[in-house]
């Protein structure tokens, strides 16, 4: 139960830095809808093996710089001490490729299927990034976001 209730706790907190991120960033988030809009195409539903593509190339550098490890050559699974929220040797973490391919896909269905923005009368700035520290770090203030049914 530890196993599968640490990896929601992370995936989520993980999910929520990359969303904020990008809300924060509105050309890189409207440049990532492209990608995948246009990959998936029209009014089709995004699956995992659309994630899994490696013409996916932009969602998986969103994702590897959401983790601080953009212009690095850190691989997913290899011997890189510096990935340590999985772990790393005997001790890696069992989910690692779950939790890449589930990050991805929730992402992917997030921006493939809705426009975002903030609540009105919030501008970008307002956004906090303090972080809360504990088991995880966290957003100290919740993050909020409006979706936008996006209109083919």
């Amino acid at each position: 139960m530890d196993v599968f209730l640490g990896s929601i706790d992370t995936t989520s907190i993980t999910l929520v830095w990359a969303m904020t991120e990008l809300i924060k960033n509105p050309r890189v988030m409207k440049k990532l809808q492209a990608e995948i809009r246009s990959f998936v195409g029209k009014n089709k539903p995004l699956v995992e093996e659309a994630v899994c593509n490696q013409n996916l190339k932009y969602l998986k550098m969103v994702f590897k710089e959401t983790l601080r490890f953009e212009n690095e050559a850190i691989e997913f699974g290899a011997q890189n001490f510096e990935f340590l929220p999985f772990g790393s040797g005997r001790r890696i973490c069992p989910g690692i490729t779950m939790a890449t391919i589930s990050l991805e896909f929730v992402l992917g269905i997030l921006l493939y299927q809705f426009d975002w923005k903030l609540p009105d009368g919030m501008e970008r700035e307002d956004l906090s990034m303090e972080e809360e520290y504990g088991l995880y770090v966290h957003k100290k203030i919740p993050l909020c976001l409006v979706p936008i049914k996006y209109n083919w």
